[in-house]
C-alpha cells in the first residue's frame, strides 16, 4: 500500500508538470524534490558548512 503522504506529493508534482511531460521529466522533477527535502533536513540539524569554509578548503581566497 502506497504512503497516502507520498502519493499526494506526486500528484502535487505531476499536477505542476506540462502535459507533454516524459518520464525522464517526471524523474528528474522528483529525485529534484527528494535533493531539496534532504538538504533542508540536513540544514535543520546543523549539518552545513558556510561559504567561507569552503571557498578556503578549495583555496578560493
Amino acid at each position: 500500500m502506497v504512503n497516502p503522504a507520498l502519493r499526494h506529493e506526486v500528484n502535487e508534482i505531476l499536477s505542476h508538470l506540462p502535459e507533454t511531460a516524459t518520464l525522464h521529466d517526471l524523474m528528474y522533477a522528483l529525485e529534484t524534490r527528494a535533493d531539496i527535502v534532504e538538504g533542508l533536513a540536513d540544514a535543520a540539524a546543523g549539518r552545513v558548512v558556510d561559504n567561507a569554509s569552503i571557498r578556503q578548503r578549495f583555496g578560493l581566497e
